[in-house]
């Protein structure tokens, strides 16, 4: 750059900032706020606008507070949740028919939660909204290439129908008419239908799978959801303040909770257990998020060892800088993608591993059976 061209104004905002996390001591420079950014924004917001900021240094000065809040704003626009009204027309349905054959698929199989199998789910995770215009809180859809139906319980009766395109889905009732029973009968001869193995779980598959067989189709795992694929706008994973739960309010340390558990798998013969409810998460951990509307959860995956160790994956930039000294040396800390090779490495032990049946998703089950662990699907052991 020479001395007369001037740089552009977001380049010397940055450069600013960059000057005022360094005095800060953040482990953040200008790019990585902006990237947590996208995070905070994806997240309900908390009684406190501004506790997002402790992720960004814990020593922040007003100068500092200024200008992340002013950067916020600049991006809010930009980050929008990409659940615009008005917005569901038979063009997602095409984008994603299209992405289907791109892959070899003629259908494929969409509920409403998310990799936990949760009701309250982030912005991100409402893949149905984005497909089909539902915003209920139980549903389930599945895209053929000349016909699909959405399936929904009797609390959303009207809903449904009002926000949902009934040229494009048939109206179907979840209990009523189960999704496995419509598959059986609408999918054709030969037909290879995808679904996430993130949202579902391995006991929901074994329904739809027979369904196919009936049907003459096969269901095929996607490594990664096409619909994720076809939404330009999605909003980030969400990126909330993880902070600790006292023991005043949660009545019993975690230590105490995780002694009692492991004396559990040992009496049961587990050598580990799964955790993927991110309120069996917070209970045992004695922290507290925010990740999602209604409920003070963060989202992320465990592992409780029978030794009362516990493998925590969750996203770091969500620490808040009290949690270190509250969790402890036992509770280790890991990125979300070193879960599935702790998977693997329960797996190469022959590991016997409990998962809960109805919050583990087959894509955990799955990949321990694949690397030689014993899964018992049972009830986890927080509930």
């Amino acid at each position: 750059m020479t001395a007369d061209s001037a740089p552009p104004e977001a380049y010397r905002g940055d450069q600013a900032l960059a000057r005022l996390l360094a005095d800060a001591g953040s482990r953040l420079d200008a790019a990585g706020v902006r990237d947590l950014i996208a995070g905070v924004l994806a997240a309900p917001e908390g009684g406190d606008p501004d506790a997002w900021m402790d992720l960004v240094a814990s020593a922040r000065n007003p100068a500092l507070s200024g200008q992340l809040r002013a950067l916020r704003d600049e991006l809010s626009a930009a980050y929008a949740d990409g659940l615009g009204e008005g917005q569901w027309t038979a063009t997602q349905v095409r984008a994603l028919r299209a992405e289907l054959a791109r892959r070899g698929l003629v259908g494929f199989i969409l509920p409403r939660g998310d990799e936990h199998q949760g009701e309250y789910v982030p912005p991100r995770a409402e893949r149905l909204a984005w497909l089909t215009g539902f915003t209920g809180s139980a549903g389930l859809a599945i895209v053929l290439a000349d016909r699909a139906a959405i399936f929904t319980d009797g609390r959303y009766t009207l809903q449904v129908r009002t926000q949902v395109d009934t040229a494009l889905f048939e109206v179907r009732h979840l209990i009523d008419e189960p999704p496995a029973d419509w598959l059986a009968t609408a999918a054709s001869r030969g037909a290879r239908i995808g679904f996430d193995p993130w949202l579902h779980t391995a006991d929901g598959l074994t329904r739809f799978r027979a369904a196919a067989a009936r049907a003459g189709a096969e269901l095929i795992a996607c490594e990664a959801n096409p619909v994720d694929a076809v939404w330009s706008n999605q909003p980030a994973a969400p990126v909330a303040p993880i902070i600790p739960h006292e023991r005043q309010f949660s009545g019993r340390d975690s230590a105490d909770k995780r002694a009692d558990l492991s004396a559990q798998l040992v009496r049961d013969g587990f050598a580990a257990a799964v955790i993927s409810a991110p309120d069996a998460i917070a209970w045992l951990l004695n922290v507290r998020g925010g990740d999602v509307p209604h409920s003070p959860l963060p989202l992320s995956f465990a592992l409780l060892h029978k030794d009362g160790a516990v493998d925590w994956f969750v996203d770091p930039r969500k620490l808040a800088p009290s949690l270190a000294a509250h969790l402890g040396n036992r509770i280790r800390i890991e990125p979300p993608d070193r879960f599935g090779p702790a998977l693997d490495a329960l797996g190469r032990a022959e590991a016997r591993v409990l998962a809960d049946a109805a919050t583990a998703a087959a894509w955990i089950t799955e990949r321990l059976e694949k690397a030689g662990a014993e899964v018992t699907r049972g009830q986890d052991p927080c509930a």
